[in-house]
């Protein structure tokens, strides 16, 4: 009966530091680390509030298993265990694990948090002034540039993939504006007027340029002007009283390009992009889309067949087309 015993013993130790499916549930990928602090039922851990239940997740993987550890991890505050376990935590660690919220926190999340407020600067004051943290919030201020961590930026990027891209497009004016010193500042405090996600990106896109976004496909003349910025679309829909602005988001998406021919005889002239990626002609207005001449059609058309408008494949710019999407623009 005794040697039976002993052989029943290990594996009975070895269960009551196995989570149970509670713990398992609750700690994640941290479930094994606080089970060798907290025995089954892990009760301890359970009665803890979600700050210290989080705080113990990140202190149980740093720690050797003993009675004290046990103790103090029951027993004391948030405050000492840090400064007992953690020295290095940075300043305001504790209060944000007191605003944490959410589930699906892992390391990686943990991490992020301690680097950003160890970094300091707009993501870490944003984070001290923060109503609630959660694992979503960590990965956006992960991506944005340092000058757009402001509070009502970050609050219309509600998934990372919108931070991603909204990042991909700051990059992309402060790349256009590297020698201005003052840009960075520029720009975060012009997209922070925007109330939507939507005219967050509209606003972007305007600071980009469609220039840049979406070059013409075919060169223009001194006949006929690419329309190839939103304030030239703006201008001409005025001027021609049309829905040219409406075509802004075809634009950008790579389906249409816009030229307007200026002389005796001014038209709008759209050229289109196929499922196969060739240029076609498509309409071609004058005033409030008025038919035009016989002989300005041929000379657009000799003009875009000249630069082979209807087999040359064009490149869609990716970016544009993303912007586009989140802007609200795409058709």
């Amino acid at each position: 009966m005794v040697s039976s015993m002993t052989k029943i013993a290990p594996n009975a130790r070895a269960n009551a530091h196995t989570p149970n499916d509670a713990l398992q549930a609750d700690a994640g990928a941290f479930a094994t680390d606080v089970a060798r602090v907290f025995a089954r039922p892990h009760t301890p851990y359970f009665e803890a509030d979600a700050a210290r239940r989080r705080l113990i997740q990140i202190l149980a993987t740093r720690v050797t298993p003993s009675p004290q550890v046990t103790e103090a991890f029951a027993r004391w505050s948030a405050r000492r265990l840090t400064e007992a376990f953690m020295p290095d935590a940075p300043l305001g660690f504790v209060e944000a694990l007191r605003k944490s919220e959410g589930s699906g926190w892992d390391p990686a999340d943990y991490r992020r948090l301690q680097t950003l407020l160890a970094e300091g600067g707009a993501a870490a004051k944003l984070l001290r002034h923060a109503v609630r943290i959660d694992p979503t919030l960590l990965r956006i201020l992960e991506i944005m540039p340092p000058p757009m961590c402001r509070p009502r930026i970050v609050s219309l990027l509600e998934k990372t993939e919108l931070a991603q891209l909204f990042a991909q497009g700051v990059r992309r004016v402060l790349q256009l504006r590297q020698n201005d010193a003052s840009a960075p500042h520029r720009l975060a405090e012009r997209l922070e007027r925007s109330r939507t996600t939507i005219a967050l990106f509209r606003a972007l896109i305007a600071e980009i340029g469609l220039e840049v976004l979406a070059p013409p496909p075919v060169p223009g003349a001194d006949w006929l002007v690419p329309l190839a910025s939103e304030a030239k679309i703006r201008d001409a829909a005025r001027r021609f009283e049309n829905c040219l602005v409406g075509r802004i988001g075809w634009l950008l998406c790579g389906h249409g390009a816009y030229y307007e021919v200026v002389g005796d005889e001014a038209a709008i002239v759209e050229i289109v992009r196929d499922k196969f990626g060739m240029w076609l002609v498509g309409e071609i207005r004058g005033h409030a889309n008025k038919p035009i001449s016989p002989a300005l059609f041929g000379k657009v058309l000799a003009h875009l067949q000249r630069h082979g408008a209807v087999t040359k494949r064009a490149r869609v710019n990716n970016l544009a087309v993303e912007l586009a999407v989140a802007a609200g623009m795409a058709v």
